[in-house]
């Protein structure tokens, strides 16, 4: 996403979602906001989905290509760019980007801060944990000129003032969704997702849910299919890195929180 589609600026998502902690914390997240749109859909304009989504929830980063029609697909693998070389020949490919911080290489389509304040409106302080996600092999690097974002891993947050059940570990995911069909020039984004969630980290053999490379896992090139291939030895219904189980939490009481995003 950049200049051609959308002017770089800063916005604020906010997730008020303190007031929506579920009654019990192992639970998985509940949404139930009644965002209204300030304007009728329109070219140009991005979605938010305020909805519960197991993929925003659960998937992180990934680049797929396949080749085929909408009725077979012949392959199917992830890049790591798309210079990689199962990216140089395709009939389609998807994306969902973990947006990452911004910085001098990721000026934009990029994570620009979280914000998190009391019940007073009082900001409360938040530090990225920068070692909280073991490394994820399906992140890759994006290109600004196809309007491709790069994809990471979500971002874990440590708030000591908004500490929860768990401890003060906050999961926190925005998220780009779009593809790039034959014949295009550029990636179109289809949705932004957004979830903030306390999490408490439990350790063991999760296994990882990334997206299938298998094409046999897919009926047409414009579907998506999780890989659960790889499901370890630990369940875990949340989001997992192999080591790792970020089990949600409750949220703590009269705290709110949003994120800002630069795109």
């Amino acid at each position: 996403m950049m200049k051609s589609r959308i002017r770089v600026v800063s916005i604020v998502v906010l997730a008020l979602l303190g007031a929506m902690a579920p009654s019990v914390a192992a639970d998985p997240p509940s949404f139930d906001e009644e965002w209204v749109q300030s304007a009728p859909a329109s070219v140009g304009l991005i979605g938010i989905n305020t909805q519960a989504s197991v993929q925003a929830m659960t998937y992180s980063s990934y680049l797929l290509s396949l080749r085929g029609t909408t009725s077979k697909v012949d392959f199917a693998g992830t890049c790591s760019s798309l210079s990689d070389p199962n990216c140089l020949t395709w009939d389609k490919l998807q994306f969902r980007s973990d947006l990452q911080p911004c910085s001098a290489a990721i000026p934009s389509d990029c994570f620009n801060g979280l914000i998190v304040k009391d019940s007073n409106g009082k900001e409360i302080a938040s530090t990225l944990v920068t070692d909280a996600i073991a490394p994820l092999k399906q992140s890759y690097t994006g290109s600004p000129e196809k309007s491709l974002p790069t994809g990471g891993a979500p971002l874990i947050f440590s708030i000591p003032g908004a500490a929860h059940s768990g401890g003060d570990l906050y999961m926190v995911k925005p998220d780009l969704v779009g593809m790039m069909e034959k014949g295009d020039e550029k990636f179109k984004i289809m949705k932004l997702e957004g979830v903030i969630v306390p999490v408490k980290k439990v350790a063991g053999d999760t296994g990882i849910l990334q997206i299938s490379d298998t094409a046999t896992d897919y009926a047409s090139i414009d579907m998506i299919s999780g890989d659960g291939r790889n499901s370890g030895t630990v369940k875990c219904d949340y989001f997992k890195d192999g080591k790792t189980c970020f089990v949600t939490q409750a949220f703590p009481a009269g705290i709110s929180f949003g994120m800002k995003l630069r795109l």
